[in-house]
């Protein structure tokens, strides 16, 4: 089948389909059936209703702060300055003994510190009650 003959059966079955009946066959060319059998409407212009957008304000809602308690309850330590906390913990460590006198090195590692000259005076209680702890350990 040729380009021509296909056109000129999608002119008849445009035909056919419009209502008007097949038109008969002649022998000019298909761009003439074409052109003078179909008739184009322009389609509808349609402008698309465009509705405002509401705009919703949500409220914020503010978190409150909550105070939390510390950590480690308060803890009166026996010592006041970085020099009787040092006696106190090498006090300990001989009472503890070196096997258990070693977890005292945990404790200041659990606490963030690597040296006991490290630990700051308001982590004194936090400290003191770690070793503490280490107490029922060897008794």
């Amino acid at each position: 089948m040729s380009i021509e003959n296909n056109l000129q059966r999608i002119a008849d079955a445009l035909e056919a389909i419009a209502g008007r009946g097949v038109a008969a066959r002649s022998n000019s060319s298909a761009s003439e059936v074409l052109t003078t059998n179909l008739v184009v409407e322009p389609a509808p212009v349609v402008t698309p209703v465009v509705e405002p957008v509401q705009v919703i304000e949500t409220p914020v809602v503010t978190t409150p702060v909550i105070a939390t308690a510390p950590a480690v309850p308060t803890v009166v330590v026996p010592f006041t300055d970085k020099q009787g906390f040092v006696q106190y913990v090498m006090e300990r460590y001989k009472t503890l003994g070196p096997v258990a006198g070693a977890e005292i090195q945990n404790v200041l590692i659990k606490s963030g510190f690597a040296n006991i000259n490290d630990v700051p005076v308001e982590k004194f209680p936090e400290v003191f009650a770690g070793i503490e702890a280490l107490t029922p350990k060897v008794g």
